[in-house]
């Protein structure tokens, strides 16, 4: 796998992160995949996964870009990698200090009426014993489901239409 980054030179790309288009001119990172054929995924800056990336003056094409845009693309490795940071050593408070479903877990602070907004790409897996329908990038209601005698840690998912998928 090999990455490099670019000026766009038509516009037409989308980004495999949030699916929207990469506007004519905007720099963006590209992901050579080779199986059967050679084929591109491109991604906005701020959409790019950075941990792949040691260094950023290592990406093919960084030398060819205006200044301003490598200064750019270095924030963003930074931010990226200072994100990770945080995300790892933050804690939400909410958390039992014990695995769910475990001897002693105790999942009384799960509140029903709190509603968390975000977004997260996941794989959705168990989806054969149920009818409901979701697409790709599609948003859905997530719903803990401690009582599950299967799996203590399940969560529902629920599509736009109201259906358990």
């Amino acid at each position: 796998m090999s990455t490099f980054c670019e000026y766009s030179p038509s516009g037409r790309a989308g980004c495999r992160g949030c699916m929207d288009k990469i506007g004519k001119e905007e720099v963006r990172i590209g992901v050579i995949e080779q199986g059967d054929w050679v084929s591109y995924a491109w991604f906005h800056p701020q959409c790019f996964d950075w941990s792949k990336v040691p260094r950023v003056d290592r990406l093919g094409g960084f030398h060819q870009l205006m200044q301003t845009d490598r200064a750019s693309l270095i924030a963003f490795k930074e931010g990226y990698a200072a994100q990770s940071a945080a995300r790892s050593a933050v804690r939400w408070a909410g958390a039992p200090l014990v695995l769910p479903g475990k001897e002693g877990a105790d999942v009384e602070d799960e509140r029903d009426r709190d509603v968390k907004y975000g977004s997260a790409r996941m794989t959705i897996v168990g989806c054969q014993y149920y009818t409901g329908v979701i697409h790709p990038s599609e948003f859905a209601v997530l719903v803990r489901e401690p009582n599950n005698p299967y799996d203590k840690n399940a969560v529902r998912v629920v599509n736009l239409q109201g259906v358990h998928v």
